[in-house]
């Protein structure tokens, strides 16, 4: 069953403008030219041509959307089509609507063939906060050890970049994925998920947000810079060190996914 974030009022959504040239022409009986404006896309996207017209509007148009509150450091976005199987996260199947990277979203798709206009909106909005970020992690200066003996060496967006016991290398995307629901919840009127553990860490990100008073264009802001240390500050108890404040933001994400 989807569920539907609110909308909250952590501070004021900032619009950004887009940048335009104008043109003149002359027409005939007339002596004042024509001005026209051929205003260019904040965010270019390049679709995979699989994808239908109608679907590439409505993806784009979130896209602008999103790019037009929040900004965008990928100024162009190449957009895919996938086949993503369901997968079982603690316990509940969810169904995977699509995948993304720094400059890259990727639909499913099976769902882009049967979602509503309103559905891919809602998952492009979401999809638009892993897609705005550098693709270049900022690796930490000293390494964060888990209780588990796995250590965090680094951030991409606010995904963290973990090395687990035997050398293997995973993220924990968890923070992530909280504040994409956040960021979409709020520029999207009725916005809501399918994925309830991604329903789950979006409140617990919008609790943090109202009690640290972070506004949606600082949040935006620290994403796609790798200043998950700014926001780990933020939320966490300023008498801890970093390391610690990590820790305990990983374990109430945690918490929350799998609540």
């Amino acid at each position: 069953m989807n569920k539907a974030l609110p909308l909250i009022a952590s501070g004021a959504i900032l619009l950004g403008a887009c940048s335009g040239a104008e043109t003149a022409q002359n027409t005939p009986n007339q002596k004042s030219p024509i001005t026209t404006t051929t205003v260019k896309p904040l965010v270019e996207m390049d679709f995979d041509q699989a994808i239908s017209p109608d679907q590439q509007r409505i993806i784009r148009g979130a896209g602008e959307y999103y790019a037009t509150a929040y900004g965008c450091v990928s100024q162009k976005i190449t957009v895919n089509l996938g086949h993503f199987a369901t997968k079982d996260e603690a316990g509940k199947t969810v169904t995977v609507k699509a995948q993304s990277d720094p400059g890259v979203i990727t639909y499913g798709a099976d769902s882009l063939a049967t979602d509503s206009a309103k559905q891919i909106t809602n998952t492009t909005a979401h999809e638009m906060t892993h897609a705005c970020q550098t693709d270049e992690p900022k690796i930490l200066d000293k390494p964060v050890l888990l209780r588990d003996g796995a250590k965090v060496t680094g951030v991409q967006g606010f995904s963290l970049l973990v090395e687990l016991p035997n050398g293997e290398h995973t993220k924990f995307t968890k923070i992530e994925e909280g504040v994409a629901e956040a960021q979409a919840a709020a520029i999207t009127p009725g916005y809501d998920t399918n994925n309830e553990h991604y329903f789950h860490v979006g409140e617990l990100t919008m609790t943090f947000m109202e009690q640290d008073h972070i506004t949606h264009a600082e949040l935006a802001g620290m994403v796609q810079s790798n200043d998950l240390t700014q926001y780990i500050g933020r939320i966490g108890d300023p008498a801890q060190p970093f390391e610690v404040n990590l820790v305990s933001a990983m374990d109430q994400y945690n918490m929350a996914f799998n609540s």
